[in-house]
């Protein structure tokens, strides 16, 4: 039985109303409106019927507290009065009211309007409910995700407990996918949703399906200690489903790895913020060998993650200790370097190392020349502080190579990857953004761009680049979208002091003035980049460009 509140400081009305309606409904009653906005915000019921004429806080007050709460706002509210004036109806109609009740009741009206507007609200409920739910799983998807996470945080911020992210995802998915078939991997993503459903222990855990192949689970209330356990209960669970994964390398079954995270959050601080960690960590699973856990990684503690940053300036991180090419001038031992990390994948011949060090150049005895360079290059990776600092760069038959028995994270590859994930057509244009932000974070800079521009590096550079640009268009589309100016007006005004010649940029950023009321610095701007554009090239600006400035001046 549905439940419908009344809010009346008078008992006549309250026991006439419960009469009519507790038959068909639970009928809860608040005498004050204070109270009355507790009571919907608790027991969230499908109507409510209100008074006007109260103490301390009138119907019309209650109301505008109502809609202003995200839990509360759905809920019809048709007010019981005797005021029947235009003017008291209009006020209330646009401050939300579904409908009017008259004083005295009529029995027969009182049951057939709440009855409509219930009816309507359920039906509705139950397609908002439908659009909530994963087609594939049955659990909640990513809209549902934003909606009650943004809610429960909130929560979690103003009565002080913890909140646990954990981010599940299949190892060797794709690899699972072209050899099984798609329906295969349609029924592992259920087995799996339907088994972490399963084991999650409170009311107040919840599992959605947050992208592809990944997972992400929220605990309320649940201590970092418990939610660990919790965690591990999880990935074993998967693992005990015992479905045959012959092409996964680490147990021929399929898995998960899990990043997690448990914060007890404070005022002023966003979910985002902790989604991003966990990511972080569910990478570092993935990185350290998958079918793990990883929980509070800490990177200045870790000294089997190497980072190798080649967007922006070059470097190598292991913990907290780290090396950059401008510690010492040796250009040659630098490239080297550089060289082995790209084609890491490859066993490179002296012969080759001696083309790409000394293109075209007479070097007296190179292979010795290159051993020299070896040897210092491995001396200046002991600066890193880690016993196997020497055993990174390898010599062996003639040939030279990266050794890939260490992790490594580097951060190109990474951003490839977000980029790849983010063109994905099945996922939302919420998901897109926040791949294409994450991506746009670890571009410092064009590929090894403070190395002296090398042959081999060109196609590289251009490739990485492109991805760049590709990911920066995108995103400021779906921002313009979103109507989130201040956003673009930000990310352009960075951005156009490295992409000066970019139009599409451009045209974002004189598009966002426009669309803010500043047509004088829109039309600053374009005679900007149109005078840029004449000195530089001889070219006038784009259509799209023109356009925005005929409609300026109009």
């Amino acid at each position: 039985m549905e439940r419908i509140l009344i809010i009346d400081d008078s008992v006549a009305n309250i026991k006439i109303l419960s009469n009519i309606l507790a038959k068909d409904y639970k009928v809860s009653i608040c005498k004050n409106g204070k109270e009355g906005i507790k009571q919907a915000i608790e027991q969230a019921p499908i109507l409510i019927l209100l008074d006007i004429i109260m103490p301390e806080m009138d119907g019309f007050e209650v109301i505008k507290k109502l809609k202003s709460i995200d839990s509360t706002k759905d809920i019809p509210v048709i007010f019981i009065t005797s005021l029947t004036d235009d003017e008291s109806e209009e006020r209330g109609f646009s401050l939300g009211a579904v409908d009017y009740i008259i004083k005295p009741f009529n029995p027969i009206i009182v049951k057939a309007r709440v009855k409509a507007h219930s009816d309507l609200y359920l039906y509705r409920k139950k397609i908002e409910n439908l659009a909530m739910l994963d087609g594939l799983t049955g659990i909640g998807n990513r809209r549902s995700y934003d909606r009650h996470t943004d809610i429960e945080w909130k929560k979690a911020i103003s009565k002080q407990y913890a909140f646990t992210a954990m981010l599940l995802d299949v190892d060797y998915f794709k690899q699972y996918n072209d050899y099984y078939g798609h329906l295969k991997g349609d029924e592992v993503l259920k087995n799996i949703a339907r088994t972490v459903s399963k084991n999650l222990p409170n009311k107040s855990d919840y599992v959605y399906r947050y992208s592809g192949e990944k997972f992400i689970v929220i605990l309320l209330g649940t201590e970092k200690e418990e939610a660990l356990i919790i965690a591990e209960k999880l990935r074993q669970a998967v693992e005990n489903l015992n479905i045959p994964h012959s092409q996964s390398t680490i147990a021929k079954k399929v898995t998960v790895s899990i990043g997690g995270m448990t914060k007890s959050p404070k005022e002023g601080e966003v979910l985002d913020d902790l989604i991003d960690i966990v990511d972080r960590h569910l990478y570092w699973a993935k990185e350290m060998g998958k079918n793990r856990v990883v929980w509070e990684y800490n990177r200045a503690k870790d000294h089997s993650i190497i980072e190798i940053s080649m967007l922006g300036d070059f470097k190598i991180a292991i913990g907290d200790k780290s090396i950059t090419s401008t510690m010492n001038r040796s250009k040659k031992m630098w490239l080297m370097l550089q060289y082995l990390i790209v084609f890491k994948d490859k066993e490179i011949t002296q012969q080759e190392l001696i083309e790409v060090l000394w293109p075209g150049e007479e070097v007296e005895k190179p292979n010795y020349a290159l051993k020299t360079l070896s040897y210092r290059l491995r001396e200046t990776l002991q600066k890193l502080q880690v016993p196997y600092a020497r055993e990174l760069i390898v010599q062996s038959g003639g040939t030279y190579h990266w050794n890939k028995g260490y992790i490594c994270r580097i951060d190109c590859n990474e951003f490839e990857r977000l980029c790849k994930e983010a063109d994905k057509e099945e996922i939302t244009k919420v998901e897109r953004l926040i791949l294409y932000k994450k991506a746009l974070k670890l571009y410092k800079g064009d590929f090894l761009q403070g190395t002296v521009p090398e042959q081999w590096m060109f196609s590289t550079q251009t490739y990485y680049h492109s991805l760049y640009i590709k990911a920066l268009h995108s995103t400021l589309k779906i921002l313009q979208e979103q109507e989130k100016y201040e956003e673009i007006h930000s990310i352009c005004r960075s951005v156009l002091q490295k992409e000066q010649f970019d139009e599409e940029i451009h045209y974002y950023f004189i598009d966002m003035l426009i669309k803010i009321g500043k047509p004088q610095e829109a039309l600053k701007a374009y005679k900007h980049i149109k005078a840029m554009l004449h000195k530089e090239f001889g070219t006038q600006p784009y259509e799209k460009l023109t356009e925005l400035y005929n409609e300026i001046n109009q």
